[in-house]
């Protein structure tokens, strides 16, 4: 491998033309918004108390084989009891409190979520490297999921788009909301449309992260297979967020559907392969709902 190659690696991607395929079909088109066919399985399990008892009381099956008790330790540690907590209130929330989340309480949840949590010396072929450790893993260390957030209520905060800078713990403002239609116009990149929107109270929300992935850095190096890795990843920081929101007792839930091309034109993301997948809007619970079951 010639020098000239190995400057251009990371900018490659390696990835098959049929994954590239599915990356462009599982995207959301301004279109589906008035296309039924798309959400019409979605709607009809949603609103199906016969599918929602199947869904309850579905689960794998083996078929007849040796089976053996899983036992647990009689003493637990402060941590085990901790994250049982922790993970007992873990849910999804969709009604949230006309009461933003403080500023502090979202430097919280950042410092919960994904941080950096120390570093390592490495040698590689008599060179020293220092790398830094994070509390999520990565294949290959590559990390090509980037965070964005929307704030769309904490008063502390301009309105805007910001990306996170876990090395710095900083949020940089990307894009600011000046009017309340600028903001009307990204609640409809999120695909939260007037009278039939399945998310509640969707504008209170504190504010909205975005999940997305730079492809190219896992599949310059696994192909096809980094594809997969990419999305594995993506679901590492979901489930971190719900751990770091449980923990702080504030509600949240991931939504699938946003126009992802004009989210990436709103975000600024210049590479094709930095991709929004999905996000999840952020707030203070309504105490009456907290026990609101999310089927999406």
């Amino acid at each position: 491998m010639n020098q000239e190659t190995l400057s251009n690696l990371l900018s490659e991607h390696r990835l098959s033309n049929s994954s590239l395929d599915f990356l462009e079909t599982i995207k959301f088109q301004e279109f589906h918004k008035d296309t039924p066919e798309r959400f019409e399985i979605i709607s009809y399990v949603n609103n199906s108390p016969d599918m929602a008892r199947k869904i309850f009381e579905s689960y794998y099956e083996v078929g007849f084989c040796d089976t053996y008790n899983l036992k647990t330790s009689d003493k637990k540690t402060e941590k085990q009891i901790n994250l049982e907590k922790i993970n007992e209130q873990r849910q999804s929330i969709r009604k949230f409190s006309s009461e933003p989340v403080s500023q502090e309480i979202l430097g919280d949840f950042f410092r919960l979520f994904y941080t950096i949590t120390g570093e390592e010396i490495k040698s590689m072929r008599e060179q020293t490297l220092v790398r830094k450790k994070r509390n999520i893993a990565s294949g290959g260390s590559m990390y090509p999921t980037e965070i964005f957030m929307i704030n769309n209520k904490i008063t502390e905060l301009p309105k805007g788009a910001y990306r996170y800078n876990v090395f710095n713990f900083q949020l940089e403002l990307i894009h600011k909301i000046e009017t309340e239609e600028e903001m009307h116009e990204l609640h409809k990149i999120l695909m939260k449309t007037e009278g039939k929107s399945t998310t509640t109270d969707f504008e209170n929300a504190s504010v909205f992260l975005i999940f997305t992935s730079v492809l190219n850095k896992h599949s310059f190096k696994y192909q096809d297979f980094g594809l997969a890795l990419s999305l594995i990843e993506i679901g590492e920081f979901i489930h971190a967020a719900y751990l770091a929101s449980s923990a702080l007792d504030i509600a949240c839930c991931t939504y699938g559907s946003m126009i992802n091309d004009k989210m990436s034109a709103y975000l600024d993301l210049k590479n094709p392969l930095h991709i929004p997948l999905t996000y999840m809007a952020i707030g203070n619970k309504v105490q009456e709902v907290a026990n609101d079951i999310s089927l999406a």
